[in-house]
């Protein structure tokens, strides 16, 4: 036990080591990818501010008509104009994505800045579809983009009509020549976790796995360890009751064998009656145990039949009122015509099952109702019931329902369990209901079979 704790405890500090490993790394990997991200943008607002230039120039040097369509006013841009613009400006973008190159290349904007914004001013429609485009081509879509200048202490100098609020967006300042372009996008979160899907999917569906194995092996282990301490107790309580018969019967035949019990013929019934107690006790352990190995059978044969069920379940009742040392009130109630279709041995077995741990789990008298309709059979007593935490369980093997004053009630966790199996070969179903304390119902579901 304390090795399957120490093995336990281990395998669990290893799970979570592996998953705060994961969880490091793809913070670490979160971090390396946002930087990633932010240089890119960094390096398409270089290149939306190279090419707005090199459009302006162009508009400068093919006249009035390319002049009228950069130059315009940014509040007469609608929609449509925008379009157009972008097809344009898709036509005319210049890459400058060589690192080595950016200082030349702020070297030169700085020159061109100082020469073309005296000529013509800038035109922030233009500068937000550029810096949109260029980001596209990096694989990052942010929905909000709208770039304002700023003077180099951070004060609005030219105001872009797109921008309702500078809250909540994530802010890229470009330094130029005297002024700023600093850049409003929607936070890039989702763009760095975009990137990261793939490894993030992964990493779960592993970790999930290996989590969700983790947990069946752990279940599988400890039900495993449950059976087996149950089946210890089964047959240690096994031993014990086939010993016991088997002394009581020895003791009454050497007592009239060898002490002249035989001669007198009180102590010779009641010696022999003790002996067919005990043979019958015992032949009820031996019956137990071979139902319990014929049903774990796959080969087993049923011989299924057609048979009347009250006349069945009333010859059951009878043998229960005999063999019991308390008094039991049984009724039956149902239809007479009523027909079943299943093994007629096996069956008896299940109701005598069924009776029995009704007599046994009860006070110093029983009452036990048997009610047959056309697909549903209930057994119900008023019995001490069974508690709600056990009543998942009584149907499995070896299991046995502690119920503490009596405990000592003789059982060995089969019984249900044979019951359920049989039927279920049959092709019925059993379940139980119970209120603790006062009563217990169990009904069986007569599914019907076709030749």
């Amino acid at each position: 036990m304390k090795l399957f704790k120490t093995i336990t405890s281990i395998t669990i500090s290893a799970i979570l080591i592996v998953f705060a490993l994961n969880i490091f790394y793809l913070a670490t990997l979160y971090q390396s990818i946002e930087h990633d991200v932010r240089r890119d943008v960094h390096s398409a607002m270089l290149d939306m501010d190279v090419n707005e230039l090199w459009l302006r120039t162009l508009a400068n040097t093919k006249g009035k008509d390319a002049q009228t369509l950069y130059l315009v006013d940014v509040a007469q841009y609608n929609r449509d104009s925008l379009a157009r613009l972008d097809s344009r400006i898709s036509e005319n973008i210049i890459d400058v994505n060589n690192a080595t190159g950016n200082y030349i290349i702020r070297e030169m904007s700085r020159q061109m800045h100082s020469d073309m914004d005296i000529r013509s001013k800038i035109n922030l429609n233009v500068i937000d579809s550029l810096l949109r485009t260029h980001l596209a081509a990096r694989k990052i879509n942010p929905e909000y983009v709208h770039v304002e200048i700023c003077d180099t202490l951070g004060n609005i100098l030219v105001d872009n009509p797109g921008v309702k609020t500078r809250d909540g967006f994530d802010t890229f300042d470009l330094p130029l020549n005297g002024f700023i372009y600093r850049a409003y996008l929607s936070p890039l979160t989702e763009q760095v976790f975009n990137k990261m899907r793939g490894i993030i999917i992964t990493t779960f569906i592993l970790v999930l796995l290996f989590a969700t194995g983790f947990w069946y092996l752990l279940h599988t282990i400890r039900r495993m360890r449950t059976i087996e301490e149950m089946k210890d107790d089964f047959i240690n309580n096994m031993t014990h009751e086939l010993k016991t018969p088997i002394a009581v019967a020895y003791a009454a035949n050497d007592s009239m064998l060898n002490f002249d019990a035989a001669n007198d013929e009180e102590k010779r019934v009641s010696y022999l009656n003790i002996a067919m107690k005990q043979l019958r006790r015992l032949q009820e352990l031996v019956e137990g145990i071979l139902s319990m190995s014929m049903e774990r059978r796959k080969s087993m044969k049923l011989n299924i039949e057609d048979f009347d069920l009250l006349p069945l379940v009333n010859e059951v009742v009878a043998s229960q009122r005999l063999r019991q040392e308390k008094p039991v009130r049984i009724s039956v109630t149902g239809q007479d015509s009523l027909k079943v279709r299943a093994d007629k041995t096996h069956f008896i077995n299940v109701l005598n099952t069924l009776i029995d741990n009704s007599i046994k789990y009860s006070g110093d008298s029983v009452d036990i109702q048997i009610t047959c309709t056309n697909n549903l059979m209930t057994i119900s007593d008023n019995g001490i019931g069974i508690p709600s935490k056990s009543l998942p369980y009584i149907f499995d093997r070896f299991y046995r329902v502690p119920h503490g004053s009596v405990q000592n009630v003789r059982g060995y966790g089969i019984g249900l369990y044979y019951a359920r199996q049989i039927l279920g070969k049959i092709g019925y179903t059993i379940k139980a209901e119970s209120k603790e304390g006062r009563s217990t119902t169990f009904t069986i579901k007569l599914s019907s079979h076709e030749e």
